[in-house]
């Protein structure tokens, strides 16, 4: 099977051992990808590295690439609460060491201190005066790891549709909601999205966001 790499366009603190090659059959070859910082300010850095072949039904495969000088924002905000950057112990994404169902990621992506239990907070959901569900939440622009995914579905055994997103700290982009708007001069942000359709025009109607860490 033939594959073709191709290298990242501007990104030129990314480079690849080769940009073509031929695989046999349950075959492999290794391709190595080397990180430059030569030059470059601290800071997050992203590129795609996307991999054309002929393989049936999985022709094109995107690898996400991030190069990061100095600690990644998780690894400061886990400084300051737990005083280590690893993600493990009371510090790992997915410890709850206060107790309030939130668990570290939710804590850092929405804003609040993990270490003070919450009863309720951030994201809320409800119906707007228009008829159409919406959901709000804070992000913090800074958080330049994070995916926010706002998702939506009428029958929760099809699969959810990504509604509204923000990518690595940019704004909220509807991609499908109503609408989605920012407010805040800082870099914490109050985000809300309203749902694509009425809530009365479907006999169930979700809403969830969804976060993802880079």
């Amino acid at each position: 099977m033939a594959i073709r790499i191709r290298p990242p366009g501007l990104e030129t603190w990314l480079s690849l051992g080769a940009n073509s090659g031929t695989v046999a059959p349950g075959g492999n070859q290794p391709i190595t990808a080397t990180l430059n910082t030569t030059g470059l300010l601290p800071g997050n850095y992203f590129a795609e590295l996307t991999v054309d072949s002929n393989a049936q039904g999985n022709a094109t495969v995107i690898i996400p690439a991030r190069l990061t000088i100095g600690n990644t924002p998780v690894e400061n905000w886990r400084l300051t609460y737990f005083g280590t950057t690893a993600d493990s112990g009371a510090a790992a994404d997915f410890a709850d060491g206060d107790g309030d169902a939130r668990n570290n990621l939710l804590e850092y992506a929405l804003v609040t201190d993990p270490t003070i239990a919450v009863s309720n907070g951030p994201p809320v959901i409800a119906m707007n005066i228009a008829g159409y569900l919406q959901i709000q939440f804070n992000r913090d622009v800074t958080r330049t790891d994070l995916r926010y995914l706002v998702e939506a579905t009428s029958d929760l055994t099809a699969g959810w549709t990504v509604i509204a997103s923000s990518i690595h700290g940019a704004a909220m982009l509807a991609t499908g909601a109503r609408s989605a708007l920012e407010t805040g001069a800082g870099n914490v942000k109050s985000v809300t999205v309203e749902d694509s359709i009425p809530a009365a025009s479907s006999p169930n109607r979700f809403l969830r966001l969804r976060i993802l860490r880079d």
